[in-house]
């Protein structure tokens, strides 16, 4: 297990309106996009002030990293989701291989 940290503030400007927009974006209507990137990628994310925690195996936490940056930097939610299941995908298949 990894923790990978990801400070919003370093991929948008610091203003007040900016961190909500982005940690709206991150969190989604009633939670549903940190859920899925969660359940896609079976890693534990945090969403606090203007950082973004993520706990998970180095392969998972890299695809979720990859997922919330995507977000942040204004991304649609559907290419990001559809690139999460491919990654979920190529991992059921034994594409990729979780670290023990």
């Amino acid at each position: 297990m990894i923790l990978s940290i990801v400070d919003i503030a370093d991929y948008v400007k610091p203003s007040r309106n900016n961190l909500i927009r982005v940690r709206a974006r991150l969190i989604g209507s009633g939670g549903k996009t940190r859920r899925i990137m969660e359940e896609t990628t079976h890693t534990y994310i945090s969403i606090y002030g203007d950082t973004v925690a993520i706990i998970g195996s180095e392969e998972d936490v890299r695809a979720a990293e990859e997922a919330v940056i995507s977000i942040i930097n204004g991304a649609p939610h559907a290419q990001v989701y559809r690139r999460l299941n491919e990654y979920a995908r190529m991992r059921k298949l034994g594409g990729l291989r979780p670290r023990i």
